[in-house]
């Protein structure tokens, strides 16, 4: 269990999550093309994380340029009636600091590009931006450049 004092790194990439210093909502975005249920983070309390954080693939559309930390008890506080949020551990053995932001919303995992049940699409639609503004809020505290 990661303990709520710990906090998390959120590797941010450009342009789509970063944009003259602004962080935008993307950057707390589920991708739908992978069906992704959690939003991968790193744990700061590990101490390879920074070189571990080196390890992501850049790609065409995507590069890492900086990072931005929330603290999971405070991740955690954003829960409330309908909507959980949880931050787990997902280690590896090349990634021992890997961890995931998960969601749920009355109950059920919120995926990327997987319909939220008990939600029409105009409610999903501001579901998922009320999740991603939570998020963005939480981590504007602190933006690192890379």
């Amino acid at each position: 269990m990661i303990e709520n004092r710990e906090d998390v790194a959120r590797i941010l990439f450009s342009p789509k999550m970063i944009h003259n210093g602004t962080l935008l909502p993307a950057a707390f975005e589920l991708r739908s093309h992978i069906s992704e249920d959690y939003l991968s983070v790193l744990r700061t309390s590990i101490p390879s994380w920074k070189e571990e954080m080196k390890l992501v693939p850049n790609r065409r559309n995507r590069t890492a340029i900086a990072y931005s930390t929330l603290n999971v008890g405070e991740t955690r506080a954003l829960s409330d009636d309908d909507t959980i949020f949880d931050v787990v551990a997902y280690p590896s053995e090349k990634f021992k600091s890997h961890a995931g932001i998960t969601i749920k919303y009355k109950g059920e995992k919120v995926i990327g590009g997987i319909p939220i049940k008990q939600s029409s699409l105009t409610a999903e639609s501001f579901i998922r931006l009320a999740i991603r503004y939570k998020l963005l809020v939480l981590a504007r505290k602190e933006v690192h450049y890379l």
